[in-house]
């Protein structure tokens, strides 16, 4: 996330990656006091084929509790076009935090976090809805400046 010259606006990039699924989305993001808005456009590829997609979210953070809800909409019609996920979490020390995280076709789970400064590691294993594949862990690095 990068402030721009217009108050209280910023710029941002999400890249994700792993086996199966990649993404590239740029946004601006508002703030508004504890909640801050953004929406993305960008691409993502899965099944071998790119799709452009759209990326609005929601952050919520005021001194004990962090809140995130994200939901993408890819362009393609001939399989279900949404995804979404968010996490929940409350400081239960300094810089540790619990919480739940959910994720469509993965389930709800358990969260652990650890926060220092800008810099916020979790992990979750989200297993509720899914109990007969078993768990299957998630874990997050997020950098803010």
């Amino acid at each position: 996330e990068k402030a721009l010259p217009i108050r209280e606006l910023s710029g941002f990039l999400v890249v994700h990656h792993d086996r199966e699924f990649r993404a590239v989305y740029a946004g601006l993001t508002q703030k508004f006091g504890d909640l801050q808005l953004g929406v993305a456009f960008g691409n993502a590829w899965y099944d071998d084929t790119r799709h452009p997609a759209f990326n609005p979210w929601l952050y919520y953070s005021a001194d004990a509790v962090e809140a995130f809800v994200s939901v993408e909409h890819y362009s393609r019609e001939d399989r279900e076009p949404w995804f979404y996920k968010g996490q929940v979490s409350w400081r239960v020390a300094d810089s540790i935090f619990v919480g739940a995280y959910g994720e469509k076709d993965l389930g709800v789970g358990p969260l652990l976090a650890w926060r220092n400064g800008s810099l916020r590691i979790w992990g979750a294993i989200p297993v509720i809805s899914r109990p007969e594949e078993g768990a299957r862990g998630v874990a997050g690095i997020q950098v803010e400046f």
